[in-house]
């Protein structure tokens, strides 16, 4: 599973042309700022933070929970 936000306006397309700087991944080394975005916080919760930088490194600007069912 690839966990990725896009944010300040960036499209889905913008992505796939290649241009991920509105992008951040849950690979450090993918991240235009070599910054964390993305942190499990639990069991399959993960926390974004979504600011250039970390901004204030809560991982709590967006939370997802996921559920996987066979």
């Amino acid at each position: 599973m690839l966990l990725f936000i896009i944010v300040n306006g960036g499209t889905v397309e913008q992505v796939i042309a290649g241009q991920t700087n509105q992008v951040y991944f849950a690979y450090l080394g993918a991240n235009p700022d070599k910054v964390d975005h993305i942190r499990l916080l639990g069991n399959n919760t993960f926390g974004f933070e979504d600011i250039l930088g970390g901004g204030d490194l809560d991982y709590n600007d967006v939370i997802v929970k996921v559920n996987l069912k066979a």
